[in-house]
């Protein structure tokens, strides 16, 4: 795994997305990555990019508010995926791990290519002024096509579903350049999981009635479901770490350190990517 450690740190993508949705909660969360050989033996990285949740925005005005197009849309990936977070893929192909090559990898392919289509823009057709409806495009880009920070892509994450391209697409919106995150080792099943577990669930169409019917001693977490934490059963703080302590790793950012003052790579430590985030640190509480 250090090979494939010193490659990531190398190569890993550089997220572009508008700062107008980052404000709005639909900012990066997570990368994982898989490391496989494809059909014709290239060595591939596949890469599942975790995003807090995804935004409706009108077609004529980016700053206007959306509650009932983005509530409905987030209802709707809640009762089919079981999440409201976002997922989006993009494999690197022609890996090449070895640390002096020249062309450490060929190309990258992604079935959520953005093509031409801009945030608030779609090629599907759209719903008079209230939101737009968008394709996901195949395509293969070489490395020679992409921006590059060093061997870094720039990967601009062009649409309101944050399809991605390798051409910026709102170039009169100010970005946000993503260069520092959490990445976890897993496949598509590991990312979904944490989708679904770890990042939290914007609200949906039915959480006021389920709020409103639900008993007065009876907690509910932030997917307005009965919560099973230790805490909200009564059991103080220290029970919550000690439950859950065997499977707590670190989580720690590119060029980050971590608590203990260790520098890191942002290589998540747990095979299986199931650690819980710590209590007001931004940081994944190391295995003991």
């Amino acid at each position: 795994m250090e090979r494939e450690r010193a490659w990531l740190a190398r190569c890993a993508p550089i997220f572009m997305q508008p700062e107008v949705d980052v404000r709005k909660g639909n900012g990066l969360v997570k990368l994982f990555f898989e490391f496989q050989h494809d059909g014709q033996g290239r060595l591939c990285c596949d890469l599942v990019v975790v995003l807090e949740s995804e935004e409706s925005y009108p077609r004529f005005n980016l700053e206007a508010r959306n509650p009932i197009a983005t509530t409905f849309y987030r209802s709707f990936n809640k009762l089919k995926f079981g999440r409201t977070a976002d997922l989006n893929y993009l494999t690197f192909r022609g890996v090449d791990l070895q640390p002096e090559s020249p062309l450490p990898w060929a190309s990258i392919y992604s079935f959520d290519h953005s093509g031409d289509q801009s945030l608030m823009h779609g090629n599907k057709g759209s719903c008079g002024p209230w939101f737009s409806l968008f394709y996901h495009y195949k395509k293969d880009v070489s490395y020679g096509e992409w921006q590059r920070k060093g061997d870094r892509p720039l990967v601009y994450l062009n649409t309101q579903n944050h399809m991605m391209g390798e051409v910026n697409r709102n170039p009169d919106l100010p970005l946000k350049a993503w260069e520092t995150y959490l990445l976890g080792v897993g496949s598509q099943a590991t990312a979904e999981a944490y989708a679904r577990h770890h990042v939290t669930t914007k609200p949906l169409l039915w959480a006021p009635l389920t709020r409103c019917l639900t008993p007065k001693n009876l907690v509910l977490d932030e997917r307005g479901e009965p919560c099973k934490r230790p805490c909200c059963a009564g059991q103080p703080p220290d029970g919550f770490r000690t439950v859950w302590q065997t499977e707590l790793v670190m989580d720690v950012p590119f060029g980050a350190k971590s608590p203990g003052g260790v520098a890191r790579d942002g290589i998540l430590d747990n095979e299986r990517g199931n650690g819980m985030r710590g209590e007001g640190l931004g940081w994944l509480r190391e295995r003991r």
